[in-house]
């Protein structure tokens, strides 16, 4: 008897890892003062499809906002290509993309604390256009971007390049 047991879960286990709880998660972060920007890639089973979602938080927090509070997130999408993220205020974050879907997105993003929530604006530019904001950018916070490409299947973090 016990090593039937022993071989059905061993079977269940393989099962299970096949159903979708195994991937693969990047997290990529802008800091800005206090808070940060968090934008998570995750690929379930090699499956090709990426899966976008960016939030903001506090900058101490270690872990990702999109495990924890709903507020915090406000774009899901897959299968981006030229997907830029960065602040262009205090509390103004930019979103940028060429081409992809995007299933979910909030104008706003909230971080509880308190008695006092903290409120971010967010605004999505469809085509990667959100250049135009890169002066004011320039002149208010250092330039900070996280960049995605997922037709390269690569991204980096530019903190300071200013690209």
């Amino acid at each position: 008897m016990p090593r039937l047991l022993k071989k059905s879960l061993i079977v269940l286990g393989a099962a299970l890892s096949g159903c979708g709880l195994s991937g693969k998660e990047t997290v990529s972060t802008i800091d800005n003062g206090n808070y940060k920007i968090s934008v998570i890639s995750t690929e379930s089973n090699n499956s090709g499809t990426i899966n976008i979602d960016i939030c903001v938080s506090f900058a101490r927090d270690k872990k990702n906002p999109i495990h924890g509070e709903a507020a915090q997130c406000f774009f899901h999408g897959f299968d981006l290509s030229g997907l830029v993220v960065r602040w262009t205020s205090g509390d103004r974050i930019d979103v940028s993309f060429k081409n992809g879907y995007v299933s979910a997105f909030r104008n706003y993003a909230v971080i509880p604390n308190g008695l006092n929530p903290v409120e971010f604006r967010v605004f999505l530019h469809e085509g990667g256009s959100c250049s135009s904001r890169k002066a004011e950018s320039a002149q208010r916070l250092p330039p900070n971007d996280v960049h995605y490409d997922h037709q390269r299947h690569g991204r980096h973090h530019d903190a300071g390049a200013g690209s």
